[in-house]
């Protein structure tokens, strides 16, 4: 299967919700790059949503806020 970016963010997001955050952030952060480089900008903060919440689940508090940071500062720009 071709790995692209909508498919790296439906895996990170099913496995960040399955008991599988650290996982899921690995697929989310190569979805985030891929969105960013490309412009799709809008997807990149739902990247952030969800890359906050999965660090939210492992505990990584500091790692979380600063995504969840990004994505309402991009949703307010956006």
């Amino acid at each position: 299967m071709k790995s692209t970016s909508w498919l790296n963010f439906a895996i990170g997001k099913c496995l960040c919700f399955n008991n599988k955050p650290g996982r899921g952030s690995y697929y989310l952060e190569k979805a985030l790059e891929s969105y960013e480089s490309s412009g799709r900008y809008l997807n990149a903060i739902w990247c952030h949503n969800y890359l906050g919440i999965c660090f939210s689940y492992l505990g990584m508090y500091e790692s979380a806020g600063k995504h969840f940071m990004a994505g309402i500062m991009s949703a307010k720009h956006f």
